[in-house]
């Protein structure tokens, strides 16, 4: 049995179809067997060939054939997108991890900032600038330093504390040179501390590098480290030309090596007399350049070094004891016994390191001697 293969109406073999019209049939038959239709030239094809040539013949079968083939582009497209909204979600994700871990630690960072700089500031008000231990000013300041060198605390404690670090600095130096106070070794200690901290807050500055390498080799002197105390103040010297005390302490340093050549009293006058040359008001430069003349055996010179001493500062004792060691050498008894006993008058305990006991003993024997 032939069927037309539009509207499904029986056929008489090549007849046309009596409602549609269509010459083309399809020929039918028992299951399993082949399926042919013939075409309006009269040409047999498969069932499934005729389909296919027929769908695409048409217009709206072409139609869907094209957006059939062009259907697969957007699905690739949303693929793609969907792959992509994955990355960057599981990328966002992983920021906001990250930003919620690290905020405890940023946060601790700026609780110890915050601590340091109160701690800094509290100490400074409290003017415990130095103190030789953890917890004054120059602890916190170089904590903080480490946790933030920007901090704006360190910009305020450097307006604040280093006018009163300079000052009492050179309120220590000045006791030494001046004679008003006994300089011990804690006092080093500090003046060391002091000047290390004063240079972090301005290292460009030669003189006051100069009286940090100074404090240095004053405490290594007072520890007995001399040869570093040699070499600090030899670098003061050199950092700071136009400084006086540091040539005059490399002089009585040189006098210190053991022994008993007279070399050593020859190579500290150089010291002595740049120390003069740089400030000839000072007289303890011109003191101990006349010590140097009296080992040397030049006692004239020596004399007249001690005479220019007194005239710088008449009340100071030393002077007046080696010059009256002086004119022990010189067998002149009666100057020597006025010479003590004014250097005992002048006498000062906090301020002398003079044998006292030596000079009375001195004084008693001259008296017993009819002096």
């Amino acid at each position: 049995m032939i069927f037309c293969n539009v509207c499904g109406n029986p056929l008489a073999d090549q007849q046309a179809c009596p409602e549609c019209g269509n010459v083309a049939a399809v020929a039918t038959g028992f299951s399993g067997q082949r399926t042919t239709v013939r075409t309006a030239n009269g040409d047999y094809k498969s069932n499934a060939a005729a389909i296919e040539e027929s769908f695409s013949d048409s217009p709206v079968g072409g139609q869907q054939t094209a957006s059939a083939k062009q259907s697969g582009f957007p699905k690739s497209l949303l693929v793609v997108g969907v792959c992509l909204g994955i990355v960057v979600s599981a990328f966002l994700i992983y920021l906001a991890a990250r930003s919620k871990n690290s905020s405890p630690a940023r946060s601790a960072s700026g609780s110890a900032n915050d601590l340091a700089a109160s701690a800094l500031n509290q100490a400074i008000e409290n003017q415990r600038l130095i103190s030789l231990t953890n917890d004054d000013a120059y602890a916190y300041y170089t904590q903080l330093a480490s946790l933030n060198p920007q901090h704006t605390a360190l910009s305020n404690a450097k307006m604040k504390a280093l006018p009163q670090l300079r000052n009492a600095g050179e309120e220590i130096i000045r006791r030494k040179v001046e004679h008003s106070g006994e300089v011990n070794e804690q006092d080093w200690m500090r003046l060391v501390r002091a000047y290390e901290w004063a240079h972090l807050m301005e290292p460009a500055d030669k003189p006051l590098e100069a009286r940090q390498k100074y404090a240095q080799g004053k405490l290594a002197e007072a520890q007995g480290r001399r040869s570093e105390a040699w070499q600090h103040l030899l670098t003061s010297s050199q950092l700071d030309s136009s400084w006086a005390v540091p040539q005059n302490d490399l002089g009585y340093l040189t006098t210190q090596e053991k022994g008993s050549s007279k070399d050593k009293w020859s190579n500290a006058i150089p010291y002595y007399q740049r120390a003069i040359s740089l400030q000839p008001g000072w007289e303890i430069p011109y003191n101990n350049i006349g010590t140097a003349y009296l080992y040397l055996g030049n006692l004239d010179v020596a004399e007249s070094y001690y005479r220019q001493a007194i005239e710088r500062n008449s009340t100071w004792a030393r002077p007046h004891k080696w010059l009256a060691d002086l004119y022990t050498r010189k067998q002149n008894l009666s100057a020597a016994l006025q010479e003590y006993q004014t250097a005992a008058n002048l006498y000062n305990p906090s301020t002398d390191s003079l044998d006292i006991g030596y000079i009375q003993k001195r004084i008693a024997e001259l008296h017993n001697q009819g002096y």
